[in-house]
């Protein structure tokens, strides 16, 4: 994506000229080099100890390179700018080049990110240019090879910086350690506290109040739709019965349904919109964030059992098992990419008058236009007469115009879709980026195992158990966790905790969906590992890679990933994950170690409640012992089936649902302490009672209902206490 503003150095000893301000970089004109093939030229080192090795050797600054796959401005650059013998010259003659992947490397990205926001800067991709000892002294976005409208190219930033380093080497390196220290500073270190619903209930009302400033309205979700916040705000307004808040949630949610980031043709979302106005999306579609969102609108849709919820979660989740589903392994790609060529930016997802009304029969083609806006004048730059469908007119307000039913509306514009869908089909596709990351794979696999238990779907649930399957057979690391890529792949990147969270939590879902104890297993594996891999010596709190002495300058830093970002947080992901395996297990320790993970940030997150959703709701999931409901009866049994189906489908924030079979589940049935059962039967209990046992499917949803809305009103938040 590309979010240019103002560009500024981080050092004034380098005497570059930089104009401020954000527009467009300038168009270029050629062909396109292969879509995954850095241009040729520069020779790129891999990011490592040998590439800094070299910079110390020859005395050279680094020119770190941070690349997007599936962003156009990466393209954009790698065709433009790298392929300019002069901006091939000078990186070769004064710098150790490193590339860098935003995908491959998060917890590089991350630091980067942090550096160039410092310098005014945000977005793919990114230049930093770092001293040997790994010190960040500049930082530059986007950048055509030559000067432009006032502004600097990059084969003027090279010579620039270039010279910079060489005429005052000595002034740029203490410059550049005084803003790495800042830029460490920037990092939240662990600040212990007292982790209760006092805590919870400040994060609420700050999440609350950032919400609130948008009026109720999209702004807070549509920056940042994959985020915990609405998931956050969907369950406070279930515990505390707010009508006011789900409503302003609901309506958040069908604004982002109706808007440029949504694809109402073939499914899914873009990452985000871009631009004040929010007009045109960022065309590409990765596999995260659309994972994140179907398990948002599936919430939304059980929360309020609203149709066009529905709708929109089925699509996302067809868009994912469709496209992004690789047939031969089963695993989900990484997503797909915005258009490679200028020429084509934005075409595939766009549409002019005249290919809606060769697309579509006249009657369906009027109501298209008027529902998605679709005028002679579009929003695409450089092709203006294309359209980003978004609901501009209700399907009551076309019926009221057009003098039709609004039944007769919604038919003509669920085949007009059809219509649009299977013109679109004739085009060529924007690429997919085929790489099969761990978080992604989990996400999507928790996702639509989630869709398996609200809606029913029964593909879903395979295609989410088949990807978690080749997950575990080819991501396997060392010490008991699971590597970014598949293992054999790209062995040399480091672990992360939020992937292994992820994928703990997914296996806790494939376990509820399915019985097997291997999930189970399997997750506490992952989660054990994690502990001891990812925490120094005697700290509760995890850093984002494993510790390892030795590194400096931007990995130098210690960060302990708390606070909600584009890179989930881990130690609230972890903390959640080892709740849940506490619950399910009837295990003390994990609930135990959850508490110390809460405890080391509790005195932090008071601070930035607003971005503390992730950790609120693995706080309130650790102060509460969530409803368990354990089905027991026969595998084969229809009404053992029944009452496992009325269990998943009935409304109740963070319940889990336990299918256990009498022999093969004996001693586990023991564990938790339930009787042998003669017939099919539900227990639905908290950790302190149980309701009557229930026998009958259509009973269990509301027996459900009743018991936790009494359950959980009986006790204070605010006294809540660690459930054992």
């Amino acid at each position: 994506m590309f979010l240019h503003s103002a560009r500024r150095l981080l050092l004034c000893l380098i005497p570059l000229l930089l104009a401020c301000g954000a527009p467009s970089p300038p168009e270029e004109s050629g062909a396109a080099s292969d879509w995954f093939r850095p241009a040729p030229g520069i020779e790129w080192q891999e990011w490592g100890s040998e590439a800094f090795a070299r910079a110390v050797a020859a005395d050279r600054p680094v020119w770190l390179y941070v690349t997007d796959r599936s962003s156009h401005w990466s393209h954009r650059m790698e065709r433009l700018t790298f392929a300019n013998a002069d901006v091939v010259r000078l990186a070769m003659e004064n710098y150790v080049p490193v590339r860098g992947d935003r995908d491959r490397h998060p917890e590089l990205a991350f630091r980067c990110a942090e550096a160039a926001a410092s310098a005014g800067l945000g977005g793919w991709p990114l230049s930093l240019f770092l001293t040997p000892a790994g010190e960040v002294f500049h930082a530059e976005g986007f950048l055509p090879p030559e000067d432009a409208e006032g502004r600097p190219g990059m084969r003027h930033v090279l010579q620039a910086v270039a010279e910079g380093y060489r005429d005052r080497g000595a002034a740029v390196r203490a410059a550049a350690a005084d803003r790495t220290r800042a830029l460490a500073a920037r990092f939240a270190a662990p600040r212990e506290g007292v982790a209760d619903g006092r805590l919870l209930e400040g994060i609420a009302t700050g999440i609350r109040r950032g919400f609130e400033a948008g009026s109720g309205g999209p702004v807070p979700i549509l920056g940042a739709p994959d985020r915990p916040a609405p998931v956050f705000l969907l369950l406070w307004s279930h515990r505390t019965q707010d009508a006011v808040l789900a409503s302003g949630v609901a309506r958040s949610l069908a604004a982002l349904a109706d808007s440029a980031v949504h694809d109402p043709i073939g499914g899914g979302f873009h990452r985000q919109a871009a631009g004040p106005d929010g007009a045109v999306p960022e065309f590409e579609k990765p596999a995260a964030t659309n994972a994140a969102l179907l398990l948002l609108y599936l919430e939304a849709f059980r929360a309020t059992g609203s149709e066009r919820f529905r709708a929109v979660a089925e699509g996302i989740g067809d868009f994912l098992v469709r496209e992004l589903r690789d047939p031969r392994t089963g695993a989900f790609f990484a997503g797909r990419s915005a258009e490679v060529l200028p020429e084509s930016y934005g075409t595939y997802y766009t549409w002019t008058q005249e290919e809606v009304r060769s697309a579509a029969p006249a009657s369906q083609a009027k109501v298209l236009l008027l529902h998605y806006d679709i005028g002679a004048r579009g929003e695409i730059p450089n092709h203006s007469d294309r359209n980003v469908p978004v609901v501009a007119v209700p399907v009551e307000g076309i019926a009221t115009g057009l003098g039709m039913a609004p039944a007769e509306v919604t038919d003509q514009l669920r085949r007009g879709k059809d219509a649009l869908r299977s013109a679109r089909g004739k085009r060529t596709p924007p690429p997919v980026d085929a790489r099969r990351f761990a978080d992604a794979n989990g996400l999507v696999s928790r996702a639509l195992l989630e869709g398996y238990r609200a809606l029913g779907r029964e593909d879903w649930r395979e295609a989410g158990l088949g990807a978690l399957d080749r997950l575990l057979s080819d991501h396997r690391a060392g010490s008991g966790l699971v590597s970014r890529l598949p293992a054999a792949e790209d062995p040399g990147i480091p672990l992360r905790p939020g992937d292994q969270a992820i994928v703990a939590a997914a296996l806790l879902d494939a376990h509820e969906a399915t019985g097997s104890t291997r999930y189970l297993e399997a997750a506490g594996e992952i989660l054990e590992s994690t502990l001891r891999v990812f925490r120094s010596p005697g700290e509760a709190a995890l850093l984002d890679v494993a510790p390892e002495p030795g590194r400096t300058g931007l990995l130098g830093a210690p960060r302990y990933p708390v606070f909600d970002s584009d890179d989930p947080a881990a130690n609230p992901l972890v903390a959640f994950a080892l709740d849940r395996l506490s619950y399910l297990q009837k295990e003390d320790r994990y609930h135990s170690e959850a508490e110390r993970i809460l405890r080391a940030f509790a005195g932090l997150v008071g601070s930035r409640s607003e971005d503390s959703a992730g950790f609120g709701l693995a706080l309130e999931h650790h102060l509460r012992h969530p409803v368990r409901v354990v089905v027991i009866g026969p595998g084969e049994s229809a009404a053992t089936a029944g009452l496992t189906r009325a269990a998943f489908q009935a409304y109740l924030p963070g319940k889990m649902v336990l299918t256990l079979v009498p022999g093969r589940d004996g001693d586990r049935i023991a564990k938790l302490g339930y009787p042998p059962a003669d017939l099919p039967v539900a227990y639905v209990c908290t950790d302190r009672a149980c309701a009557p046992p229930v026998f009958e499917a259509e009973r269990l949803g509301d027996t459900m209902e009743t018991f936790a809305l009494r359950a959980f009103t009986a006790e204070s938040l605010t006294d809540s206490r660690s459930p054992r």
